[in-house]
Order: structure tokens, then sequence, then C-alpha cells
């Protein structure tokens, strides 16, 4: 029987985590203003990808802090700096649209895109993705989102029959209103299923079969964080927008929508916004990217996706999904994920949950004796809690 469908709770809508303020953080360790410390298996919702306060970054933002911090729309040498890097990791037939603030704020800035390109009106997603919490980006998801007229949610593939899902989406592709399809190659929120390559292979054919544009949100997939660069390399065809955000900056405000190069942004899409582009943002990315390219991080990501499969491999019951530094662990309710991530603080490790699942996504640069002690609490928790039930 498939699990219910969890609220997207914010992992620190918790008593245990409201008291504690969070005073220090560096790399993979937070310190609370208890004196505890932390191994963090979140890392700032996955965005911190190259740990907390890494010094390049850092001193990169410091740098640009004494130059200029905003400028109302103008370029800036930051800015350039930031197209360039992030281009380099995009194949050719994709280029930067533009920078923004939130991951939110790309997903709407991509839904303009698709409206005034295509002409069309209608958005489709997948129920339990994650693309943002505007009333628009939120009802792509969920259904306590207010509903929109303009917006179909379709069935999570991961948990329903895929062909049954595909037969849905035709339905709602044939009278040729949908601008654009909403998807997560991994669901970093609804129980972290893999789409499989089959799925892809048949929305990208109805995409272009309907003239409906493919969004694939890279978010927090994106950069290695499930292994490869991005998923959507792998795909036959790319798609024609990608969202990417969180490690882009690692966790400093940063976001950006990238499209196929033919697709013009025009001033009808309302490009831009106060702090779109920002310079600041903009030394982040820069300095990110850099480090990012610098090191190997596809193969840190894999051996994360070792140790953690491997310390968790025989609990009996485990429910585990995911890739490479994403994963999900399914539990019986909502009440038993906030119990074990209360147990899991009180033992030195942050894991976030929402709704009936525990989140990891501990940072690339993790230290292995961390990441293997932070594996075994959470072993010695779920044994604890499963023998407690027999």
């Amino acid at each position: 029987m498939p699990a219910k469908t969890p609220a997207p709770v914010h992992p620190v809508h918790d008593a245990l985590h409201q008291a504690r303020r969070i005073v220090w953080a560096e790399n993979d360790t937070l310190i609370d203003d208890a004196g505890h410390r932390l191994i963090d298996m979140f890392s700032a919702n996955g965005a911190a990808l190259l740990g907390h306060a890494h010094p390049k970054i850092a001193a990169a933002i410091k740098a640009q802090l004494d130059g200029v911090w905003l400028t109302g729309g103008l370029l800036t040498p930051a800015y350039d700096l930031a197209k360039t890097a992030l281009e380099s990791f995009l194949p050719p037939g994709l280029g930067l649209a533009g920078l923004y603030s939130t991951g939110m704020e790309a997903a709407e800035f991509a839904m303009r895109m698709a409206r005034v390109h295509t002409g069309r009106s209608d958005f489709v997603g997948f129920s339990c993705a994650m693309h943002g919490k505007s009333a628009a980006t939120a009802a792509l998801s969920w259904a306590n989102a207010p509903p929109l007229a303009h917006i179909h949610r379709l069935p999570e593939p991961g948990r329903c029959s895929e062909l049954q899902v595909i037969e849905q989406l035709e339905q709602c592709l044939r009278d040729h209103s949908v601008a654009a399809v909403f998807v997560e190659p991994v669901m970093g929120t609804g129980g972290g299923y893999v789409i499989s390559a089959d799925f892809y292979g048949q929305l990208i054919a109805l995409c272009q079969a309907h003239g409906s544009l493919l969004v694939m949100d890279e978010i927090l997939s994106g950069f290695y964080r499930t292994g490869p660069r991005f998923a959507f390399l792998s795909l036959p065809v790319h798609p024609d927008l990608v969202l990417l955000g969180k490690a882009l900056a690692n966790a400093f405000p940063a976001s950006a929508v990238v499209a196929r190069r033919d697709i013009r942004c025009t001033p009808a899409m309302l490009p831009g916004s106060t702090y779109a582009g920002n310079p600041l943002a903009a030394a982040a990315i820069a300095a990110t990217l850099d480090e990012l390219r610098r090191l190997n991080v596809s193969a840190m990501v894999a051996a994360i996706a070792t140790t953690i499969k491997a310390g968790l491999a025989d609990v009996p019951g485990l429910v585990l999904r995911g890739r490479g530094a994403l994963w999900m662990i399914e539990l019986a309710s909502p009440q038993r994920a906030s119990e074990m991530a209360k147990a899991l603080y009180a033992r030195g490790v942050f894991a976030s949950f929402t709704g009936n699942y525990l989140r990891l996504l501990p940072s690339a640069t993790i230290k292995p004796e961390n990441l293997q002690r932070a594996c075994q609490t959470l072993r010695d928790l779920l044994q604890e809690q499963e023998a407690t039930r027999v």
C-alpha cells in the first residue's frame, strides 16, 4: 500500500529545533547555542554541497562586498564571470536565461518564459515534487496549494504506474493548451523516487509531439548532488528549460534558469527582479563553480552513496530511496519521522524530515569518519525503533 502523501513540512517546524539556535557552522559541523556539536546530514536543504562557510567562496563574497552589492539591473564584471562559469558546465545548445535569488523565483520565470514563447496558458506538474511555495509553483505539485484552473497536477510517477501517468499526460497535452511540463529527476521531497529513463523518453516524445516545453527542475539534483553533473545529460534529448539553484552558489541565495539558445528572452516575459543577478550572488556562483570544477565531486558523492547504503544495508524493514548524496528513509508515520529527527539531534546528528520521510542530504565534503558516525547513529536508532515495535 503506497505511503500517504507527505505535507511539505519545513524541517525546523519542531519544538526541539525551534528551541535551539545555530551559532557557528563549518563544512559538515554545526554548533548550537547550548554548545552541542552536530554532524550536519542536511547541508541547508542540500544547498551547501561544498560544506558551510567554504573559505574560497566566503573570500569571494567578502571581496565583492568592498565593491558593489546591487546595481538596479546594470551588469557587472561579477555577473559576467558567473555567466561564463555556469555556461562552461552546460552543453552547447543551452545558455543562461537569467540569474535569480530562489528556486521558486526561477520556476516562476520559467513559467513566464514558456507562456510567452508558446502563447499557451496551461502547465503540468507531478504530485509531491517541489518547485517552490508561491501559489503557482506550489499548485504544480501540492493539493494544499490554492487551486489554479490553468495548472494540472498529475500523480507522482514513482508511486503510480508510469504508463497510467503517461496516459493522463497525453490527455492533458492533446488540446495544445499546455505551455510546459515541470518535472524533477529525483523526488527530493516526495519520497526519493527516481523516474525511469523509459518514462522520460515518453515524456520528451509527448512534449515534442504536442509543442509543449519540458522544464527540468535540477535545483536539488544538479551539480553532482545525485551523482552526474546534471541528471538531464543522460537523456536522448535535452530539456527546453532547466532550473538550477542550491549548490549553484553553495547555499548563498542564488538560482538560475537555463534555456535552449533559440528561446529568446523578451520583455514580455518580465525578466529580472530587484535582486536578480546581484553581484554578491554572482561572486558566490563563480567561486563555487570554480571549486566544483577543481574537485572530483562525482567521485566524492559516489563514496557517500556507498557508505550510506552499506551503513544501513541490513536494518530490518528499512525503506531507503535515492541516489548519490540524496537519500530518503520512509518511516511509518510523520510522528515517527519527527521522533527520529529529535533523537538524532540529541545524539549529535542533524537530519531533516518531511511528512513520514527522513531526508539525508550531506555535503559532498563531509568527513568520512563523520559520515560513518552519523550512519551508525541512525542505524542504532532505527534498530531501537524496530525493537520497540516487536
